[in-house]
């Protein structure tokens, strides 16, 4: 008798350990994001890293991610910098010229209504007595003060267009340079990547050599520099082996068990199960399903991507 019931307690303890599936599962962030080698129009073909956070680092929003060389871009800067003082510096006499041309415009004018004033009066001056030689000088005189006093208000007319206009000219090369200038230094802030959110970083692999990102590496614009992981969150991501995969299905009850707090214990659901299953390094032969699974009630407790967790389906 005592065989017999040793024999059913193993039998039941086979049967319920049959009933549930293990899982090694970590933490996943939902909205990952990747840093990529800005593009700048004055850095040339590619960017130097000149700093990166550590990988594994958790870095908080408005920190550094990442920094590339502005070597390029200072000098751009710089030469721009030294055109717009010049620039500026030039208005102060390029319009005291202007306001003597004016003046010398203006003099002329004057001087011509006085001459016409004066013509006038001989003119006047001239009686039945004079001669027609007198008279027509008078005459001539008048026509050609006129002339002269046209003249000098085509002349201040001119001028005042010509100021105007170099003023214009100069105010858009100022408008201009400003721009650039203003361009430039936000191209040198752009080099230096913060974190908008609290991230976990992790280093993008390197498209040309067999190892991870690191700092000195120069990239192509675009290329991937960083991918992070928002803290906060989270879900798991666990893998099964197709052999087990079908018995697993969207909204079924999950266990979980994070290695962090081993003796907490927290719940879950199954929101998806892959179609296919892969070959995953370090899990053995066969092929791997995706498990994507979310959890509530974490408490107190910090969670970030990567963290490692045991998930117990109860089928």
């Amino acid at each position: 008798m005592k065989w017999l019931l040793a024999l059913c307690l193993t039998l039941a303890s086979f049967s319920a350990s049959a009933e549930r599936l293990l899982l090694t599962a970590e933490v996943t962030s939902l909205q990952q994001s990747i840093i990529s080698t800005p593009r700048h129009l004055y850095a040339g073909w590619s960017r130097k890293i000149v700093w990166m956070a550590e990988e594994g680092a958790v870095v908080s929003a408005g920190e550094p991610l990442v920094s590339f060389d502005t070597e390029m871009l200072q000098s751009r800067f710089d030469q721009f910098e030294e055109q717009l003082i010049a620039a500026e510096d030039n208005v102060a006499v390029q319009e005291r010229t202007e306001a003597l041309a004016s003046l010398s415009a203006q003099r002329r004018i004057d001087v011509a209504r006085l001459e016409l004033e004066k013509a006038k009066l001989i003119a006047e001056r001239q009686t039945s007595f004079s001669s027609r030689k007198e008279i027509a000088d008078a005459e001539f005189a008048v026509l050609s003060a006129e002339l002269e006093l046209e003249k000098a208000l085509e002349a201040a007319e001119f001028t005042a267009s010509r100021n105007s206009s170099q003023a214009q000219t100069r105010a858009l090369n100022i408008e201009r340079l400003r721009a650039e200038y203003e361009f430039a230094q936000s191209e040198i802030e752009r080099s230096t990547i913060a974190a908008t959110e609290d991230v976990l970083v992790i280093y993008q692999r390197s498209r040309f050599q067999e190892r991870d990102i690191q700092i000195g590496d120069s990239l192509d614009p675009g290329s991937s520099v960083l991918k992070l992981l928002p803290i906060g969150g989270s879900s798991l991501r666990a893998w099964v082996s197709e052999v087990d995969a079908s018995a697993l299905a969207e909204g079924v009850e999950v266990a979980i068990h994070f290695d962090k707090n081993p003796t907490e214990d927290f719940s879950g659901t199954i929101t998806s199960v892959g179609d296919a299953g892969v070959e995953r390094d370090r899990r053995g032969l066969g092929r791997w399903v995706p498990v994507n699974i979310n959890f509530e009630n974490r408490g107190e407790l910090a969670l970030s991507p990567g963290m490692s967790a045991r998930v117990e389906v109860l089928l």
